[in-house]
């Protein structure tokens, strides 16, 4: 039993067709552990779909629902990397940091991860390079994702709708109070014209204080009417 994840809430993810994949050994992890597996689990099968983790889009797509779900963590089997050509120590390690940075870490079933135990080669400076500026980018577009999911079911979206992941501060982060009013009004019998009057009554300032904004107003109580 790993004292470390008894009774987490976990994802779980996969390298394989469901038809062929044995699920008895992950199975049996979960019962030992006490875990809690929120959701389906997820099959990584597309073929072509690149040799990194967390850039195939299985991968991304259990990260995702972990990060609406809130788990602790994901669960794998040892073949999590090497299946997919992933086979460097080096790069498995940053993977698995990244993983740890953004609160999601990668537990495997044994422990451990299969990699080489040698490389045919060392590699140079421009090859490390390449890695860690591949691992950069990916880290910024977890993050991101993470950050926009996270967004999304506070409700703090943009104009299309979907969760927001940077710019400037939306009226319901900044004026959550009057976001509120505006959904109470809409609750009840109120005309369209009183309820837009209601929020030019709200004095936005500008980051400056020089000037009032209150088309945010208006369009936060459209997006609410809609």
């Amino acid at each position: 039993m790993n004292q470390d994840i008894v009774g987490k809430k976990v994802v779980v993810l996969v390298r394989g067709n469901p038809d062929d994949h044995n699920p008895d050994p992950i199975q049996h992890f979960i019962n030992q552990n006490q875990i809690e597996v929120l959701g389906e689990w997820f099959y990584d099968w597309r073929p072509g779909d690149g040799d990194w983790a967390f850039r195939r889009y299985e991968d991304r797509l259990a990260f995702t629902k972990g990060v609406e779900r809130e788990v602790n963590c994901i669960i794998v089997e040892p073949n999590f990397f090497f299946s997919i050509g992933q086979t460097s120590r080096f790069e498995q390690r940053l993977i698995m940091q990244m993983m740890e940075k953004l609160n999601m870490p990668l537990v495997s079933i044994t422990g451990t991860f299969d990699s080489l135990s040698y490389q045919h080669s060392t590699p140079d400076d421009d090859q490390l390079f390449e890695v860690v500026v591949g691992y950069e980018k990916l880290r910024s577009q977890l993050s991101k994702l993470r950050r926009k999911t996270q967004n999304q079911k506070k409700g703090i979206v943009g104009l299309k709708g979907r969760g927001k992941v940077g710019g400037r501060k939306s009226v319901l982060e900044t004026k959550p109070e009057l976001i509120k009013h505006v959904k109470e009004l809409k609750s009840g019998d109120y005309t369209t014209k009183r309820s837009l009057t209601f929020c030019l009554r709200w004095v936005i300032p500008t980051p400056k204080g020089k000037h009032t904004i209150v088309h945010r107003s208006l369009i936060s109580f459209d997006r609410v009417r809609s």
